[in-house]
């Protein structure tokens, strides 16, 4: 089902209706899914298999129905990411890429991704937890061999001509940091597209981490003969111009110095709720997870992470102590990413 107006009008006369589901089809794609179902049928207890709270039920004037469907990613935080190598001149970020092969101009998953296990059927693996990872092995003394190569060290893949052919979307690059935060985006250029985004979240989307490192470029310009005039030089110096497709800003233009992808994994994605503001999936770089990411319950983004996270403990009536619960979670030891996929809803 496309139209959800039509749908939802039709029926309107059933007064007796309480459980309904559609999730699954292109409309519960929709902004105003939530919104229109439960005002116009406000018999409902229960929508796509949720029960229908209170809370859900305030809408703040009229929804559209006609509004076009949006996709949204965030990367949570990553984490365990060992700082870069010192570099004064040049600027270093890190930032993430998702493939969208379903809604891509392109139309495939790029080498490395397309070899993936298919999707399981929606209803047969549920969501799982965060699993503990243990302690690396302590490092042997005096054997040099063992030392882990860098993340950063990789071969140069940055490449012009490849890069205005990338079909990958791109979150926004920050520095690096102990915990990297990123803004939810909006994934562009989706007009009409509501049955190919119902079933992206039945694929698989492979994500991989990037880091970049840019030198700032200014190119020299001639001074222009004769002297300029006073309100010439009030103009000028007011003016600023915009950045261009390149990233430059008028004559300062970014050179890429250094782009390696530091990791690479994938999320199967399952049919979203309408209740769930993201789908979220956790993945470290440790060889027991390998490259799927967790699908897990509840909301990633709610976690609180403490670069100083303590743990009090206290003493049972046997005599072992138990802890009382950290104030905040403990940073983990390995790199870790946190990413979450949605869809706007009013």
């Amino acid at each position: 089902m496309h139209a959800l107006s039509s749908t939802l009008h039709a029926l309107q006369n059933c007064s007796s209706l309480t459980a309904l589901s559609l999730e699954g089809n292109p409309c519960s794609m929709l902004p105003s899914y939530r919104a229109s179902t439960l005002r116009l049928l406000p018999h409902l207890l229960i929508l796509d298999g949720r029960k229908i709270l209170e809370t859900d039920r305030q809408i703040y004037g009229e929804p559209k129905t006609n509004c076009l469907p949006q996709l949204i990613f965030q990367c949570f935080r990553i984490m365990g990411l060992p700082e870069p190598p010192k570099d004064k001149k040049n600027a270093q970020t890190i930032h993430v890429e998702v493939n969208f092969p379903l809604l891509s101009e392109c139309g495939s998953v790029e080498e490395g991704a397309a070899n993936q296990p298919p999707v399981p059927d929606a209803d047969a693996t549920g969501p799982e937890e965060i699993p503990k990872i243990a302690a690396k092995n302590p490092k042997k003394k005096g054997n040099k061999k063992d030392k882990k190569k860098s993340y950063f060290s990789g071969e140069n893949e940055y490449d012009e001509q490849k890069e205005l052919q990338n079909c990958w979307f791109k979150s926004e690059p920050v520095a690096w940091a102990k915990i990297m935060q990123f803004p939810a985006t909006q994934v562009e250029n989706l007009p009409n597209k509501s049955m190919e985004i119902r079933d992206t979240f039945r694929s698989i989307v492979p994500v991989r981490i990037v880091y970049l490192k840019v030198a700032p470029h200014s190119a020299k310009t001639k001074k222009p003969k004769g002297k300029k005039k006073k309100k010439d030089i009030k103009a000028t110096k007011g003016e600023t111009e915009e950045p261009n497709e390149e990233g430059s800003v008028g004559s300062c233009k970014k050179t890429v110095l250094k782009k390696v992808t530091i990791a690479s994994f994938y999320c199967e994605l399952k049919s979203l709720n309408w209740s769930d503001e993201t789908e979220d999936f956790y993945w470290a770089g440790h060889p027991d997870l390998g490259e799927k990411a967790i699908r897990v319950e509840g909301s990633l983004k709610a976690i609180d992470y403490d670069l100083n996270a303590s743990t009090k403990t206290r003493k049972l009536a046997s005599g072992r102590t138990e802890a009382e619960g950290s104030l905040k979670e403990h940073l983990p030891n390995v790199l870790t990413c946190q990413v979450g996929f949605g869809v706007a809803r009013i």
